[in-house]
């Protein structure tokens, strides 16, 4: 799962300005960031959309946080890889 709190630190973002914009408790929010609770699909976009980053990292087992702020700048290119915003490309198994 998507390290929520250490993307919003990383922001310069406390707890209560995510909490705001997104509509959910700071109990909710700390439980999410704990990993106690995964947030429904509606919250999950809420929240990534706001950090910056893509909602299905909430539901990935093993998600690194410098992964997540790179993904809005990967794009695809065909069978040929994943062109990422350097210009490199990663080529799949």
């Amino acid at each position: 799962m998507v390290d929520v709190k250490a993307i919003r630190r990383e922001m310069g973002l406390t707890g209560e300005a995510v909490c705001r914009e997104v509509g959910i408790s700071p109990s909710g929010l700390s439980m999410i960031e704990s990993g106690k609770r995964h947030p429904s699909v509606e919250l999950a976009k809420r929240i990534a959309s706001f950090l910056g980053f893509d909602w299905t990292l909430f539901y990935e087992e093993n998600c690194n946080p410098d992964t997540a702020n790179m993904l809005p700048f990967v794009q695809t290119a065909g069978n040929k890889g994943i062109v990422v915003s350097n210009g490199d490309v990663e080529h799949g198994p």
